[in-house]
Formats: structure tokens, C-alpha cells, sequence
């Protein structure tokens, strides 16, 4: 009885294991995301400073 409550607990755990690694890899693919958005921020930003650049 022991051994087989076991054998469940384990396999309840390799399921666990392998649902996070799947949450994982959505979660990657937000924060990919994420970085686009910055880079375009960064990009207006530097065109802010060149007509700054301009007036002066």
C-alpha cells in the first residue's frame, strides 16, 4: 500500500513539473513582448532628442 501511494505521489509530481514548464514558456513569450514595447519607446525618445538637437 505504502509503495503505491507512493508511485502516485511521484507521478502527481512529474505532471506538476511538467504543467509549470508549460506556464514557463507562455510566460517567455509575454515578457518578448514586453521588450518590443520598450524598444519603440526608446526609439521616440531618441527622435524627441534630435529635434531638441534642432532648435538649439
Amino acid at each position: 500500500m505504502i509503495d503505491k501511494k507512493k508511485e502516485e505521489e511521484e507521478e502527481e509530481e512529474e505532471e506538476k513539473k511538467k504543467k509549470k514548464k508549460k506556464k514557463k514558456k507562455k510566460k517567455k513569450k509575454k515578457k518578448k513582448k514586453k521588450k518590443k514595447k520598450k524598444r519603440n519607446k526608446n526609439k521616440k525618445n531618441k527622435k524627441k532628442k534630435k529635434t531638441d538637437r534642432h532648435k538649439l
